[in-house]
C-alpha cells in the first residue's frame, strides 16, 4: 500500500480546498500491509501536525509486518489535542460502516470534523470505482474538484516539460547542425587550399 502518496493527494485536495474554514483532516483506510517503517511514517504524521492537518485511521485486513505499530505510530506523531484517531477492526463479515458508528471517526470532535467520514467508509465498502478519482463528486463536490484542478495543473507541468524537452533538442539538433557545417566549410577551403598550393608547386 503506496501510503505516502494516498497522504499526499489528500494534501494536495485539501490544499485547493474551496472553502478554506473547513478544518482539515485526512481518513486512511488501512487494508493492506504498510511497506513503511515507523520513522518514515513519523515524519509524515509531523508534516501533518505541522499544517495543522488530522488524521483518522480505519486499519482493517492484513496485519503483516507490524502493520498496526506502524499505524499508531503514524498517528501519535500527527495528533494534535486529541484530533486524529485510529480504529483496528478485526477481520468478520460486519461491514466497516456498522463497525465505525460508534467510534470517534463517526462521532468527531466538537466541530463534526469527521462528518466526511461516514461518506468516506459507505465508498470503501460499496465500492466507487465507477467515478473520476474513485470519488463520487455529489458526496464530496469540493474533493472532487480539488482533484481535478490538481490532475490539470499536473497535466500542464508534463506538456511544459515536454514541450521545453523537444526545444532544447531542436536547438541542440540546430547547433549541431551548424557546427557540422562549418567544419565541412573549414575541411572544403582547406582542401582547395592545399589543391592551390599543389598547382603552384
Amino acid at each position: 500500500m503506496n501510503m505516502t502518496a494516498g497522504i499526499q493527494v489528500a494534501q494536495l485536495a485539501l490544499k485547493h480546498r474551496q472553502n478554506k474554514n473547513q478544518q482539515q483532516r485526512i481518513i486512511v483506510f488501512a487494508g493492506s500491509p504498510v511497506k513503511y517503517d515507523k520513522k518514515a511514517l513519523e515524519i509524515i504524521g509531523k508534516k501533518l501536525k505541522k499544517n495543522s492537518v488530522a488524521l483518522d485511521i480505519v486499519d482493517f485486513g492484513e496485519e503483516e509486518d507490524g502493520k498496526p505499530e506502524k499505524l499508531e505510530a503514524l498517528i501519535a506523531a500527527a495528533n494534535n489535542n486529541d484530533s486524529s484517531h485510529i480504529v483496528h477492526i478485526p477481520p468478520g463479515s460486519n461491514a466497516l460502516s456498522d463497525v465505525l458508528i460508534s467510534t470517534p471517526i463517526f462521532t468527531g470532535d466538537a466541530d463534526g470534523g469527521s462528518a466526511f467520514a461516514a461518506s468516506a467508509a459507505t465508498a470503501a465498502a460499496g465500492g466507487m470505482s465507477g467515478f473520476e478519482f474513485g470519488i463520487d463528486p455529489n458526496l464530496d463536490p469540493e474533493l472532487a474538484l480539488a482533484l481535478r484542478i490538481s490532475m490539470e495543473e499536473e497535466r500542464a507541468r508534463q506538456e511544459a516539460a515536454s514541450k521545453k524537452a523537444s526545444d532544447d533538442a531542436a536547438k541542440q539538433e540546430k547547433a549541431s547542425s551548424s557546427q557540422d557545417a562549418a567544419t565541412s566549410d573549414a575541411m572544403v577551403s582547406s582542401s582547395d587550399h592545399a589543391f592551390d598550393k599543389g598547382i603552384n608547386l
